[in-house]
């Protein structure tokens, strides 16, 4: 399993969260997605158990994931927003993300859910 990072600043947030993903994973196991990303499964090779964390800066950002809705279906998306209008929210919720939060969240609350997004199913 890998976890995908998408953001297109080096904010003191994104270098935190980097920081505390790669604690939860090996060094191969936590992958930068540029800001020129173009979703391919198969240059990329995610795959469906991965995650994939995006911290969207704005609407725009929103609506480029939004065309890739249905390959995104797939994956377990944890979207944090660094606007935290209802109209950012609302459109978020588009993507279906098991997690929404912003970035003005304490990045250990974050990774909790993260953590147990990872962690395998007791079931």
């Amino acid at each position: 399993m890998k976890i995908y990072l998408y953001s297109i600043n080096d904010s003191p947030f994104v270098q935190e969260l980097s920081a505390m993903l790669a604690g939860m994973v090996d060094q191969a196991g936590l992958v930068r997605l540029a800001e020129d990303f173009a979703f391919n499964r198969t240059s990329e090779q995610i795959r469906s158990g991965d995650i994939i964390v995006l911290v969207l800066a704005g609407r725009a950002e929103i609506e480029h994931f939004l065309e890739m809705k249905e390959m995104l279906a797939d994956f377990r998306l944890v979207i944090l927003l660094a606007d935290s209008s209802e109209e950012m929210a609302t459109l978020a919720h588009g993507l279906m993300p098991r997690f929404l939060a912003t970035v003005d969240q304490e990045t250990a609350a974050i990774i909790h859910v993260i953590e147990r997004m990872v962690r395998p199913s007791t079931h």
